[in-house]
């Protein structure tokens, strides 16, 4: 990570890009007078609703999570290895009561994405009546994203992320639109590590418009945890969770020694 300090305070860049034939720092945040700080996120081998007990009340500022979808999914081979199924998909009964658990937890004013796809949306929905759907957003994977599905049918390449509120927040910066496009995990160069895997640069987007640099951000369903990594490069608190021991394991280690961060 490199920071530069001028006149106006510090800066963040993330990258080299190019343009006319020349390079350019890319800033992707600025902080002011204060030099950021990088918090280490707080990764856990448990259940969800055993964490969630253990919090306080209006302790969390943001939550982005990715639980299964209830639909047994068994990945497609990657490094000539297939994957294992997803642990605790075969039903949404795991949902219950989360949805409530989440709006105690998170504090006033603040939002929750909770990824789905089209056929898990209507009755994942309903686990989390207690809050305030503002919209779907809609994640276009990009052309050369879509997935097997029915080679008889369309070729689906999008999948939904639901928006609660508690209470009322505007998204920070400028408006966009609720079809967000961006690369699926295997178009952006990021190591595949998860069946179900999603591109950290699509978790900075909805990090970004949702929460403040020092806020804690919580992913209860973490996989190969993108949220913290996500958080973590945007310096953010964060709070990580993964039922899996094996993939706690193998993704805490990554993350501890700098690894696909």
């Amino acid at each position: 990570m490199v920071y530069l300090h001028n006149m106006n305070g510090w800066y963040y860049f993330k990258n080299k890009i190019k343009k006319n034939g020349k390079h350019y720092d890319n800033t992707i945040q600025s902080f002011g007078k204060n030099k950021p700080i990088i918090w280490y996120p707080k990764l856990k081998n448990d259940k969800a609703e055993s964490v969630l007990k253990d919090l306080p009340n209006e302790s969390i500022d943001l939550i982005v999570t990715d639980p299964p979808y209830g639909i047994s999914f068994k990945g497609n081979r990657c490094l000539n290895k297939e994957y294992d199924e997803i642990f605790n998909d075969d039903s949404l009964d795991f949902l219950k009561g989360i949805g409530a658990e989440f709006e105690r937890v998170l504090k006033p004013d603040s939002h929750c994405y909770v990824f789905t796809n089209w056929i898990s949306y209507p009755f994942m929905m309903k686990y989390f009546d207690n809050f305030k759907l503002n919209t779907v957003i809609v994640w276009d994977k990009d052309s050369g994203n879509h997935s097997m599905g029915d080679l008889k049918d369309y070729a689906p390449r999008h999948e939904f992320i639901m928006k609660f509120s508690k209470g009322r927040r505007s998204l920070n910066g400028k408006r966009i639109p609720n079809v967000i496009r961006h690369n699926n995990i295997k178009m952006t160069g990021e190591f595949k590590m998860h069946p179900t895997q999603k591109p950290r640069g699509l978790m900075e987007i909805l990090i970004n418009k949702s929460s403040n640099p020092g806020d804690v951000v919580a992913d209860f369903y973490g996989g190969s945890y993108s949220v913290p990594r996500a958080a973590m490069r945007m310096f953010r608190k964060s709070i990580g969770v993964e039922l899996n021991p094996a993939t706690h394991r193998v993704h805490t280690f990554s993350i501890e020694h700098a690894i696909h961060v």
